[in-house]
């Protein structure tokens, strides 16, 4: 676990039990084993105190504001114990549906994109209309339902002990709003118990709300293919007649909607969109969806026409920020630091998702942003070449420096 000085009620942090971690290994192991042995989990350790984080807009709306969960550090060691249990269960017994890629080890964001991505131009090559449909959830990880949830995790065979233990991790857990008002000024509300959901910040929650969409995919009509990704839930339908496609889109939306409401999931029906690789006039329960030219999935914006165009745009304006910021710190940091600065702001950016547009015409103009945040970085003029900066140490200005740099072509 990194050290952090964050904590939760208890005000323990894991800096502060890394430091006396050799003292407290074994009562902790004892405490754990006699957890799992008897199937309960702690009433103390069910406490969250919930931060709210602002994330953009008018501060004064309560809907800008992110829930941040604390828990008690000792939470979640006794969850990270269960947690590599459960784990290999789903993995032996392959249990986890095979559209399901969210929080799953060997699995990522890119591999569910090239997963969409790859079936709409297989399908485009093929000459068969296909549209997607993009479903937005509503609080989806506080809305599980935890009679639910436990008849899913005895249907996948947790069982006896185990089981009864998920029943004690759910049941009873309390949380409190804690609002910092200044340094000086804090207040709290009062604890209340916990109804739904799958604790935010845990290390279970994730797993477990994947556990309970995991028969989702089963609910799609016939040669349609349902992408998952935690709560990011997409759903290609395909079909040669035009009038058939139509029809399997509505099904699609009826059958998945009928799923969500069976779990007791919230369908945000107006956030709800189709994306236009065919011209489409979808409808559900009198409600017209969206039909957009490009949306969003897992950061990585996706157009009708598969060019990347806006996705590239999205990705310059936040490099041309970032180049912005380390025009500023060249003047205060040294060489080193840029370089870590760079790794962290410029590159993830640059890199995440460079694998599908790459080769878009657009893509020239985030190689022409790096090449400026290069000549920034190292003090060169605006026309001097960057071929050498990328991987040969700079012989002035800033001597001696190897930024051993990955170029985008």
């Amino acid at each position: 676990m990194k050290p952090k000085n964050s904590s939760g009620y208890d005000g323990i942090s894991t800096k502060i039990l890394k430091l006396c971690g050799s003292q407290i290994s074994k009562p902790l192991a004892y405490t754990i084993d006699k957890s799992i042995k008897t199937s309960i989990f702690p009433e103390h350790l069910k406490y969250a105190v919930i931060t709210p984080l602002h994330k953009r807009g008018d501060v004064s709306d309560i809907a800008n504001y992110r829930p941040i969960s604390l828990l008690p550090v000792f939470s979640k060691i006794l969850e990270k114990a269960m947690h590599s249990g459960l784990n290999q269960h789903l993995q032996t017994n392959n249990i986890l549906a095979t559209e399901q890629y969210g929080f799953r080890k060997g699995l990522s964001t890119e591999q569910a994109t090239y997963s969409l991505t790859n079936n709409i131009l297989m399908t485009w090559n093929k000459k068969i209309h296909i549209g997607r449909i993009f479903c937005d959830l509503t609080k989806a990880s506080d809305c599980v339902n935890h009679d639910i949830l436990i008849a899913k995790l005895e249907h996948y065979r947790i069982q006896d002990v185990t089981l009864n233990w998920f029943k004690s991790y759910l049941i009873d857990r309390k949380q409190r709003i804690k609002i910092n008002v200044n340094e000086n000024q804090t207040h709290y509300s009062t604890w209340e118990t916990v109804k739904q959901g799958v604790p935010q910040g845990s290390v279970l929650g994730p797993l477990l709300f994947t556990m309970y969409i995991n028969d989702l995919p089963n609910s799609v009509i016939h040669e349609s293919k349902a992408i998952l990704f935690a709560d990011n839930t997409s759903v290609l339908v395909m079909d040669r007649d035009f009038t058939k496609f139509k029809q399997k889109m509505n099904l699609a939306l009826t059958s998945l909607d009928q799923w969500f409401i069976a779990n007791q999931l919230v369908l945000n029906i107006t956030k709800t969109n189709v994306i236009k690789f065919t011209p489409l006039n979808i409808s559900y329960t009198n409600y017209v969806l969206d039909e957009v030219n490009n949306t969003k999935f897992l950061g990585i914006h996706i157009d009708s026409h598969m060019n990347w165009k806006i996705h590239i745009e999205q990705i310059s304006h936040k490099l041309s920020v970032a180049c912005f910021t380390i025009r500023k710190l060249t003047h205060t940091l040294n060489a080193d630091i840029l370089r870590m600065v760079y790794f962290a702001y410029f590159q993830p950016v640059l890199q995440y998702g460079i694998i599908f547009g790459g080769n878009s015409t657009h893509a020239q103009q985030l190689f022409k942003l790096q090449k400026r945040v290069i000549r920034i970085m190292s003090g060169t003029g605006l026309r001097s070449s960057c071929r050498n900066l990328f991987k040969c140490p700079k012989n002035s200005g800033r001597q001696g420096t190897y930024w051993h740099l990955n170029a985008v072509h």
